[in-house]
């Protein structure tokens, strides 16, 4: 294995009851270098992820044995910024929003290719890392900075007063659309379409949108005063993000 290859490994902690699928995911993923931890149930998943905490993915069923798999997304959407990919046998509308309302970054409906899997595992991580090669450019050229913000497009980067803020990949997605159309106001049916790319034909529950914008706003004021203030919300209308000045570049 060369030093690329080890620098970019990354750790899976795959949670669900049918041993099938954990073997199935596991043989997949551990051929492109992804080292992964198992669990059988919701107690235990919890328990990897105390005893590890070092996860940089989690594949999660819906329906656990001992508990759902959207109370153990809540809880580690609460206590970090993990990715999570939900896998489940309900594709109904309503069961899809829950699971992005409680944090999830896919959604994932059983039966499932295992190699659709694995590309959308790779696409977060590569997300999240700035790792992927159609990224990898000079930043310098695209760089943004607005209200003190600096966004860095290549890298999936975003810095606050010069520190790095680490935001999950949809928060980055909604921040970067929100700041590169400023001073716009934008419903939360056009951001479930816009960000999320949701279908324009189905129905849009905007409490997706409200989780996220809660949590983009808590990082931004751990690491400025004005944090809380970029993103406005306009009641009856949407969000729009606020130029405190006029920095854009």
């Amino acid at each position: 294995m060369n030093d690329l290859t080890h620098h970019l490994k990354k750790r899976i902690l795959l949670v669900d009851g049918d041993n099938r699928v954990r073997t199935l995911l596991r043989n997949y993923l551990e051929k492109e270098n992804f080292i992964v931890d198992e669990a059988a149930s919701g107690i235990q998943a919890i328990r990897e992820y105390y005893v590890h905490g070092n996860f940089d993915l989690i594949v999660l069923d819906y329906e656990l044995p001992d508990m759902s798999g959207l109370e153990i997304c809540k809880y580690v959407k609460d206590s970090g910024d993990v990715p999570v990919v939900i896998l489940s046998a309900r594709a109904e509308e309503g069961d899809r929003i829950e699971g992005f309302q409680a944090g999830a970054d896919d959604y994932v409906v059983k039966p499932f290719s295992p190699r659709e899997v694995l590309l959308r595992i790779q696409s977060i991580v590569a997300r999240m890392t700035g790792t992927h090669i159609s990224h990898v450019n000079d930043s310098s050229s695209n760089e943004i900075l607005i209200s003190g913000i600096l966004i860095q497009p290549s890298a999936r980067r975003i810095r606050v007063q010069g520190n790095e803020i680490h935001l999950t990949p949809k928060e980055y997605d909604l921040l970067y659309f929100l700041a590169t159309n400023p001073e716009k106001v934008f419903s939360r049916e056009e951001l479930l379409r816009e960000v999320w790319k949701w279908p324009v034909k189905e129905t849009c529950d905007g409490r997706t949108v409200d989780t996220h914008i809660k949590r983009l706003r808590e990082k931004l004021t751990f690491h400025s005063a004005e944090g809380n203030e970029f993103i406005q919300t306009l009641w009856g209308h949407g969000y729009m993000f606020r130029c405190l000045e006029q920095s854009l570049s």
